[in-house]
């Protein structure tokens, strides 16, 4: 109803002493007086997106789903999953389980993922990754980084049909990460459950408890989310720095060489010798070289009998570096 004069300014004044990711960290649309834009020196009104992280929906497990920002973004989650405290105000917090027995290595299902978008980065090799989409957990390959889904705020339900909303879509990110001793990443299985496998790579490192495996965060613009959770997690971790914290090594400023393109396996002394001299006296002397004899054999000793090896599993990049 109509505030008079000294009720707009009242509630102005407490709006304006909102804590800042209280006003700064909604996905949904605000109105631009409580957001001005300049131009040109003059104020303007109308609509605007905040494309960061929401604010006040902390992810949490009820009735067997997990839910985020107020959808279910996993069902049938099993009852030794645990979710951690929120973060940031409630924008994000970790999953993780606890096993009946201590291990270097578990696999967890976290819940059944279907009907959603969803985008992955996966190690397709060691040492290489690529995306993959798809709509379901099946579609998860194992030794995922990243899992992004896109939903919508609510969805319709017409004689049974469910139908998207016309609500702006918002994103669900998903991120395995380090937990004290041991790493973890994302894979899907036939029955279209989540999983997330944690390893210490150390048969004598054993746990039972994981609380903190796998990232969970949401928000309207991807890109925008993906750069906040990773400032999160910098600060919650203390163990890595984002890329605009961190200091260039002095080596980018310095023409190189790696002798991959030019030996490939066939690496060897009297090659990478003859490659430096002929690059000097080209006019283009390398100040570092970095000498790539390709691969290591390696075995995957949780393979089972007669199921096929994932591909380049085989093999393990290696490399040296050296001043020159």
């Amino acid at each position: 109803f109509p505030l008079p004069t000294a009720g707009k300014e009242v509630a102005a004044a407490m709006i304006a002493s909102f804590p800042t990711p209280l006003r700064l960290r909604s996905a949904f649309r605000c109105p631009r007086p409580l957001f001005p834009r300049d131009n040109g020196g003059r104020r303007r009104r109308g609509w605007t997106w905040r494309s960061s992280m929401c604010m006040a929906a902390a992810p949490f497990v009820k009735d067997g789903a997990l839910r985020v920002n107020g959808r279910e973004a996993l069902t049938g989650v099993p009852q030794n999953v645990v979710v951690s405290p929120p973060l940031m105000d409630g924008a994000a917090a970790f999953l993780g389980a606890v096993a009946d027995r201590e291990d270097s290595r578990h696999v967890f299902k976290l819940g059944v993922l279907r009907d959603y978008r969803l985008l992955c980065l996966f190690r397709f090799k060691i040492w290489w990754m690529i995306p993959r989409t798809g709509t379901a957990g099946s579609d998860v390959p194992f030794e995922t980084q990243m899992l992004l889904l896109e939903a919508r705020q609510d969805e319709a339900v017409d004689g049974g049909v469910r139908k998207a909303a016309a609500d702006p879509a918002f994103y669900i990110l998903f991120l395995p990460v380090l937990d004290g001793d041991y790493r973890s990443s994302l894979q899907g299985n036939s029955s279209d459950e989540l999983e997330f496998c944690i390893e210490s790579g150390d048969p004598a490192t054993t746990g039972s408890r994981f609380l903190e495996a796998v990232f969970v965060s949401h928000g309207s613009n991807p890109f925008d989310l993906m750069k906040e959770s990773m400032k999160m997690l910098e600060k919650h971790k203390g163990t890595f720095s984002v890329r605009e914290h961190k200091m260039k090594p002095g080596v980018l400023d310095y023409f190189g060489w790696c002798t991959w393109d030019a030996f490939y396996f066939d690496v060897n002394p009297q090659g990478i010798e003859d490659g430096l001299k002929s690059l000097s006296k080209g006019g283009t002397p390398p100040k570092f070289l970095l000498i790539d004899d390709g691969w290591q054999d390696t075995s995957n000793e949780f393979q089972k009998e007669g199921e096929p090896a994932a591909e380049g599993s085989q093999y393990v990049f290696y490399s040296i570096s050296s001043s020159s």
